[in-house]
């Protein structure tokens, strides 16, 4: 009698345990699922960070070859160059990527499934020389995931 009852506590003592180990299992593939989501975002950022510092340092460049009294305009913006911002719209142009002045999206020659933009400012000037912010953004096609925004600012004569 006693050892009818034996076996049918070792039953119950394998499955307690294979529910155990089944719990377990599915906790650490949640935290696998978690730490690819992790990664797959990591990577994505410092792509898309890596797309806009491309785009920002062609943007300085022709910040650079600028002839200030033919191409920044007195007003408003033109072929993405504005004139000194207006510190009454808010938020500035600079953080609103539907603002008038940047340019249109672009796909990149480094990764097309990757776009961006610029927009260059004119700051006025400073003990002779001309101030200039360049700001590039970057983002997915797709619209899903980083969007990056650098920006510079540039003192030329």
């Amino acid at each position: 009698m006693s050892r009818a009852k034996e076996q049918g506590v070792a039953l119950i003592v394998a499955l307690v345990l294979l529910v155990i180990v089944t719990l377990l299992g599915v906790g650490a593939m949640n935290t696998v699922l978690l730490e690819e989501k992790m990664s797959g975002n990591l990577f994505d950022r410092a792509t898309a960070f890596q797309i806009a510092e491309a785009q920002l340092r062609q943007a300085e460049m022709l910040a650079l070859r600028l002839t200030i009294d033919q191409d920044v305009p007195p007003s408003g913006c033109r072929d993405s160059v504005c004139a000194e911002p207006d510190p009454t719209i808010n938020p500035p142009r600079y953080r609103n990527l539907n603002a008038q002045g940047w340019s249109n999206w672009v796909d990149t020659q480094i990764n097309p499934t990757y776009q961006t933009r610029y927009l260059i400012e004119y700051l006025g000037r400073s003990s002779g020389s001309h101030i200039l912010r360049v700001n590039a953004a970057a983002q997915r096609k797709d619209g899903v995931g980083s969007l990056v925004i650098l920006q510079s600012v540039i003192r030329r004569p």
